[in-house]
């Protein structure tokens, strides 16, 4: 042992060595407490007898204290990358390592040892590596890099010129183009060589990032492959010359034409003429016709029929003056027509399940669907009226004609006006000036739901004193209700909450949020909470935002009791 060691630095090398580690450790702090020990030795020992006690972040806080406190004494270097090889981080080791090759200058005389480490470290690394590539059967390989993305592969193809290689070598991987989350804009260049990888057989192409300059180039190379199946043009362009290149598409069954393409309705129609086996189109931003048809030759240029269709998403974002009429789709629901003009009835929407409608902003004075139809001499009762078998409608924008609620199949599970109303168990209409008290009634009538929460915010044209909520007690569609939603009505007091009481012993959360009720329905609704009564509401949540008739001490009753009250 060195005289100059500390008595108790000494005693902590001793029980190192017969084993006893924890008092090692337990002398090696009693030396650091100490003021003339040897700092960075007393913490050089202890980190040794803490990685033999598996104490490895302890043993790694002493390594970087060594590091911080004398960076050009290689012990530290050595502990740390040591403590984190048992961490099994053998890479961070290699950091730490060269990161003290850096700290130590040129003539040190323990700098061979530091740089001996990091080799031993590389070369047992190396000796767990191997390629996987030449290793995996070549059918393995592909359905390995079948499962990354379109920008993984090309990620992939930049560790080494073998990958590079053998990714080439596979055609299959260049039939999906896909730009989405590309970190730069892709020039033209970047498409061509895509395109020519996949000697013009692209199946999937989704086109967006790109720079202004090389929109016309780089969709001048896709162009070139006549196979696609899925095109999403997510791109500033005009839609004459995006049609022109496009044109005589045959197989495309996807297309998507982003915010920057303006589709004219009547260049629509073209659209699913020529591209036949569509299954799935999203225009968003459908425009007026060039030339306005009058009723009913709005309906040439449609279609015979529409057989595999089976998605239709249009939205209109545009405030024209005069204002874009709404697309109105013929034959939607007056297959009556049809039979007797021409003799038979065809299904033109045989397998629509989707049909999205979204005109911004809203067209509130049209019905856009059902009853949107110009053939007001048709009889309604000559042939039942029907819609598609669809599973989703949306409409956003558009008021449902009077008919639309009682045409919507049965098997339907998603219907949303404003906001979403899945699977019927869920009605959410906000900010509708198109809702009365008269629509809540036939939704309620007509639809049957078991509805679970219910968020009518408001709607100026909805009077909630005028629903009488006692015609619907007890009834599936209100009897289960546990989340509903009456903000912005200036007209509801605290009387009217008491009926709203008296009606939902299954509310929990009940939002009364800008309405003229006072303290007195946090009162009522709080003391509920501890009532033996299984007539009344255990509300969990009361949300009386902007309420001005409130005041603290009835918020503080009402948490006090366990109601939890949003302000």
């Amino acid at each position: 042992m060195s005289p100059n060691l500390s008595a108790a630095h000494q005693r902590g090398q001793r029980l190192y060595r017969n084993g006893d580690f924890e008092a090692a450790v337990e002398a090696f702090g009693e030396a650091l407490s100490q003021q003339d020990g040897d700092k960075i030795g007393i913490l050089d020992n202890r980190c040794a007898a803490l990685c033999k006690l598996e104490k490895y972040d302890q043993a790694l806080r002493d390594a970087r204290l060594i590091i911080k406190s004398r960076k050009e004494d290689e012990r530290g270097y050595l502990r740390c990358g040591q403590v984190l090889v048992l961490q099994k981080k053998p890479e961070k080791a290699l950091e730490i390592y060269a990161y003290g090759l850096k700290s130590l200058p040129a003539g040190h005389p323990r700098r061979e040892t530091l740089e001996l480490m990091q080799k031993k470290l590389q070369n047992g690394l190396m000796l767990n590596r191997h390629d996987p590539f030449t290793i995996l059967p070549l059918e393995m390989a592909i359905m390995v890099l079948d499962q990354f993305s379109f920008r993984q592969i090309a990620g992939i193809m930049r560790v080494c010129k073998g990958w590079q290689r053998f990714i080439h070598s596979l055609p299959h991987l260049w039939l999906k183009m896909d730009f989405t989350g590309a970190r730069t804009r892709v020039p033209w260049p970047a498409v061509r060589s895509y395109v020519r990888q996949s000697k013009g057989n692209l199946s999937h192409a989704v086109i967006k990032n790109l720079p202004f300059n090389s929109t016309q180039k780089s969709l001048e190379f896709v162009s070139r492959c006549p196979r696609i199946e899925h095109l999403e043009l997510w791109v500033d362009h005009g839609y004459k010359e995006t049609a022109a290149l496009f044109r005589g598409f045959k197989q495309v069954k996807i297309l998507v034409l982003g915010p920057d393409i303006a589709v004219p309705q009547d260049s629509f129609f073209t659209l699913l003429k020529e591209m036949r086996k569509l299954e799935h189109i999203k225009i968003l931003n459908l425009t007026g016709p060039l030339v306005p048809l009058p009723p009913p030759d709005f309906t040439l240029g449609w279609p015979e029929s529409l057989p595999n269709l089976r998605s239709i998403d249009l939205r209109n974002m545009t405030d024209d003056n005069p204002p874009t009429k709404p697309l109105a789709l013929p034959f939607l629901n007056h297959p009556s027509f049809v039979e007797r003009q021409m003799g038979y009835r065809p299904s033109f929407y045989p397998r629509l399940e989707e049909l999205r409608l979204d005109w911004s902003p809203p067209k509130m004075s049209q019905n856009a669907f059902v009853d949107s139809d110009p053939f007001t001499s048709l009889d309604p009762d000559d042939v039942p009226p029907s819609l598609p078998p669809l599973r989703c409608l949306e409409l956003r924008g558009l008021v449902p004609g009077r008919q639309a609620l009682q045409l919507l199949p049965g098997k339907i599970e998603s219907f949303r006006y404003e906001q979403q109303f899945p699977a019927l168990h869920s009605l959410v209409i906000n900010d509708a000036g198109w809702f009365t008290v008269g629509t809540l009634v036939h939704f309620l009538s007509t639809f049957k739901p078991t509805l679970r929460t219910l968020s009518l915010d408001a709607c100026p044209r909805f009077k909630p004193t005028d629903f009488h909520w006692d015609d619907f007690a007890g009834t599936p569609e209100l009897q289960y209700l546990t989340d509903l939603s009456l903000a912005s009505f200036r007209d509801i007091e605290d009387k009217y909450a008491t009926k709203l009481f008296e009606f939902f012993s299954d509310l929990k959360s009940l939002n009364l949020s800008s309405t003229e009720i006072t303290g007195l329905t946090i009162r009522k609704f709080a003391d509920a909470r501890n009532s033996d009564s299984h007539a009344v509401p255990k509300l969990d949540r009361l949300i009386v935002k902007n309420c001005e008739r409130i005041s603290s001490d009835a918020v503080l009753y009402g948490r006090e009791k366990g109601l939890d009250v949003v302000i």
